[in-house]
């Protein structure tokens, strides 16, 4: 697994620098470009749709165009918007519109650049080490979810926001030279094609939609999931807001909040290979995100207590506690699609999960804004975190879940 690992410290690096960024939004704009609470969650939004909008036909391309070339071309396409944002910022042109726009570009590359590594990690590890491929991601991911903002907030509140960027530029860098370390050969789509196989773009996403809901389990997993992202970006464009607006925290204190759950993203990753011996895949996706429905139902009653100190716990444990039970779900549910379907369709099938999935987010962001703009922050919230009643719900009573398991991987599981 080197030439995993080399790729994964180049990623882990390059996505503190995307976290951190992500997580300046709200401080950019609330508290340096003055803009409303209302157009932040409009930039969260434009953020958030990349997915539903090109999610799809980036999964296909990536089918297609997996190579180091184009992991290479990912990182300096996103080293020069950056440049471009910070260039406006520094000369006071940037807007909430132009922010949205440049968030919008670094989101699709990323997506693509994601959807290259699903086709790229089965082909240099082993089928026995995907899980622990997947752990390692999902580990980088969790922590990063953490670290960056708690990185962000602190140079946030000492340095300057433009260093955010100029990091995170770094990173991209970083990654690039790693990854220019490793020796790997990919075996492409187009390898099994002969000259008068020509595969359109729609059949492809039309074969990703075939193989993903031809599969009875996969598709309450995608259902439960579309839920929970759909409450989930919800909340997380509501949470800082309310932070800022309603309980007065500072950007110190907000980075810092988010210092501390990691540590239960890398418990769940690594507790992810012990649960898959003990417990069996279906258990283990219905009641992984049981957790999360109840930590979020205390997050408004806050606002009876008028307690700082309060909402600053609940809002740790509720992040630490979402950490560690997505990631749990997020290994499980890769690992096995990972297993069950062709390695030349992986791409097309987490592009179609994606859209269907991530889709959800922007309309989750844009009706959390709409509610403040119509009535308050704290409504908003409220009715948010109801909603993580449902994914559980829907695991629970799925009769299609009781044949979920780690399939052939040449064969679907029909």
């Amino acid at each position: 697994m080197n030439n995993f690992y080399k790729i994964w410290v180049g990623d882990f690096a390059s996505d503190i620098g995307n976290k951190m960024l992500f997580f300046i939004i709200p401080i950019l704009g609330l508290n340096i470009m003055k803009l409303s609470p209302t157009e932040v969650g409009y930039v969260s939004t434009i953020y958030l749709s990349v997915p539903l909008i090109l999610g799809l036909y980036l999964g296909s391309l990536a089918d297609r165009h997996y190579s180091k070339a184009m992991l290479y071309l990912c990182n300096i396409t996103r080293i020069i918007v950056l440049l471009i944002i910070v260039l406006l910022l520094v000369n006071n042109y940037l807007n909430w519109y132009i922010l949205g726009a440049g968030l919008f570009i670094l989101n699709a590359i990323s997506l693509y650049y994601d959807s290259l590594m699903v086709s790229v990690v089965p082909q240099i590890v082993s089928q026995k080490e995907l899980v622990k491929a997947n752990s390692f991601i999902e580990a980088g991911n969790s922590v990063n979810s953490s670290l960056g903002p708690s990185i962000a907030g602190f140079l946030v509140t000492y340095f300057s926001v433009k260093l955010i960027f100029i990091i995170d530029i770094i990173t991209y860098i970083w990654s690039s030279l790693l990854l220019a370390t490793t020796d790997f050969k990919l075996k492409k789509q187009s390898d099994n094609l002969s000259e008068n196989d020509e595969i359109t773009y729609l059949k492809d996403i039309k074969v990703g939609f075939k193989l993903l809901f031809s599969n009875p389990s996969q598709k309450v997993i995608l259902y439960s999931v579309s839920i929970y992202n759909f409450f989930a970006s919800w909340l997380l464009v509501i949470l800082p807001i309310y932070a800022i607006k309603e309980v007065g925290l500072s950007s110190y204190q907000l980075g810092m909040i988010y210092l501390f759950p990691f540590v239960f993203g890398i418990i769940g990753a690594y507790f992810t290979s012990y649960l898959q011996k003990k417990v069996s895949p279906r258990n283990i996706i219905t009641y992984s995100l049981v957790p999360v429905a109840v930590i979020t139902l205390l997050l408004p009653l806050n606002k009876y207590f008028n307690n700082q100190y309060l909402f600053i716990f609940l809002y740790i444990c509720t992040l630490s506690i979402m950490e560690f039970c997505i990631t749990i779900n997020l290994v499980i549910d890769r690992s096995i699609r990972q297993s069950i379907y062709p390695i030349n369709h992986l791409s097309k099938i987490e592009s179609t999960i994606r859209f269907l999935t991530w889709g959800f987010d922007p309309f989750g962001a844009l009706i959390a804004s709409l509610i403040i703009s119509f009535s308050s922050v704290f409504l908003s919230l409220s009715i948010g975190v109801i909603g993580f009643m449902l994914p559980p719900l829907i695991c629970i009573f799925s009769k299609s879940l009781k044949k979920l398991s780690f399939g052939d991987p040449l064969h679907p599981e029909q």
